[in-house]
């Protein structure tokens, strides 16, 4: 058979078009119906790949729509975000605690951040003590260092209501608790 060139493919695709078929006029090809997009403007593969020259050729300007739109619809739907932030994240526990702790390394302003927010969480629980509850304390403390070297297990002064709930530091508020055991505690009551 002889080999066709460009304008008689074209002919010759138009002409011979079985039922639930469609012209491609980007590739120039018959293909059938479902490989075509529902605006018609050619191809599924065509128009993606148009798309993407796209993109590339005009990145700064398709760059800073996308930022301006996703920051307007962020500013209308920001309870539904939040809400699909958390989904998500209580989905993918692990995976959101490796991305925090590489984030947290690798953004020194982050670590500040939340070193600042935790003075303040301090700064906040502080109560002024009476000498008495001072001593106190320290004893609780001291036995933590005390249980610690009798029991070869690390134990920690742990906060009963934790202060990132509000809880004060006062003795009446710390237990001394194994070191796994106040880990697997972290916030909670």
């Amino acid at each position: 058979m002889k080999e066709l060139n460009h304008s008689e493919k074209i002919k010759y695709t138009k002409m011979i078009k079985p039922y639930g078929h469609k012209y491609c006029s980007m590739c120039h090809m018959s293909k059938q119906l479902q490989y075509f997009t529902k605006a018609g403007r050619g191809c599924k593969s065509c128009v993606s790949e148009y798309h993407k020259q796209y993109r590339k050729a005009n990145k700064e300007k398709y760059q800073k729509y996308h930022k301006e739109y996703h920051k307007k619809w962020y500013t209308n739907n920001k309870e539904k975000k939040q809400e699909q932030n958390r989904q998500w994240m209580e989905a993918n526990k692990e995976k959101f605690q490796d991305y925090l702790k590489e984030d947290y390394h690798q953004r020194p302003e982050v670590k500040e951040k939340k070193r600042l927010a935790r003075a303040l969480r301090r700064s906040k629980s502080e109560v002024p003590l009476t000498p008495r509850e001072k001593r106190w304390i320290e004893s609780i403390y001291k036995r933590a260092s005390i249980m610690t070297r009798l029991f070869g297990e690390p134990y920690e002064v742990d906060h009963i209501f934790p202060i990132a709930t509000g809880g004060k530091r006062i003795p009446i508020n710390l237990q001394v608790l194994p070191r796994r055991e106040n880990r697997r505690k972290k916030d909670n009551i």
